[in-house]
């Protein structure tokens, strides 16, 4: 089964008379949306009580969530204060995770990947320490899921994922397709090397780990250096849906898509649902 959603409370929603997240459910359900990423990146300040309503008006609609931790997050620094910075605010996320009933808590491993041996040894070093403080937390039904990086420099290439994702069983992946597009300088575009993707992750993290991957996607503005900005299916830039939605349904993979379109997350997550249904065409 393949979910659509989108990354937050998108605009779309107060044209029909929808505002507040507590409506964001009802409205995703009326436009056959079955998925929503619940919005950390600035600050974590929701309260559990909060969490917990929110996630039972998503259960009452039939809405499966996740919960994106904030983009200031750096787990290879190799400044103490930042480190323990990151290791809180992914704890809280992942304790908005547990009352909403999410599935995982996406970041963005957030580390310039030079000198890697160092950054990549004290970024597993800090997974290994949010996991003991989570289990002790009780957050152990929690996923981590680190985003494939939208600037070359970054950490969190497909191989810096897998490396990642190797430190428990409680880390998979989030394939951000944009970000995987901008890096390769548009080069990931057609199913040949979508396919190519899935088999590494595949291969490197194994197949319990991606019974049901979890997507980011939109259109996507770059330069050699990576991201720039996310767009829209209005604006003349890649990456073609039409790839990503041949190869989930050709190989049968199960997923949940939420939609990062700049300002237009409802609208083109309803036309990549579409697209992945057969009733539209990403031209």
């Amino acid at each position: 089964m393949v979910r659509f959603g989108t990354a937050g409370n998108p605009p779309m929603m107060h044209d029909y008379g929808y505002s507040g997240t507590t409506n964001v459910f009802e409205f995703l359900a009326k436009f056959g949306l079955g998925a929503y990423e619940y919005e950390c990146t600035r600050s974590v300040s929701t309260s559990s009580k909060t969490a917990q309503l929110l996630g039972n008006i998503a259960k009452r609609y039939d809405i499966i969530t996740s919960v994106h931790a904030p983009y200031y997050i750096s787990i290879g620094n190799s400044e103490k204060h930042k480190i323990e910075n990151s290791i809180r605010n992914i704890l809280e996320s992942m304790r908005i995770a547990k009352f909403l009933g999410a599935r995982l808590v996406v970041f963005h491993p957030g580390t310039n990947r030079t000198d890697y041996g160092n950054v990549i040894r004290t970024a597993k070093e800090t997974l290994r320490e949010v996991i003991m403080r989570a289990n002790d937390e009780g957050y152990t039904d929690v996923l981590l899921s680190p985003e494939s990086a939208g600037k070359v420099s970054q950490l969190g290439n497909l191989d810096d994922l897998i490396e990642l994702c190797s430190v428990n069983d409680c880390i998979i992946p989030t394939l951000d397709f944009a970000h995987l597009y901008a890096c390769s300088n548009g080069m990931i575009l057609k199913e040949e090397e979508i396919e190519n993707v899935f088999d590494k992750i595949i291969s490197g993290v194994g197949k319990e780990k991606c019974k049901l991957f979890h997507i980011h996607y939109s259109q996507i503005f770059f330069s050699t250096y990576g991201e720039k900005s996310h767009g829209t299916l209005l604006d003349d830039t890649g990456p073609n849906f039409n790839a990503l939605a041949n190869v989930l349904r050709s190989r049968n993979y199960n997923a949940t898509i939420i939609c990062e379109s700049n300002g237009r997350q409802a609208e083109d997550a309803i036309v990549y649902k579409n697209i992945y249904q057969g009733d539209a065409n990403h031209e």
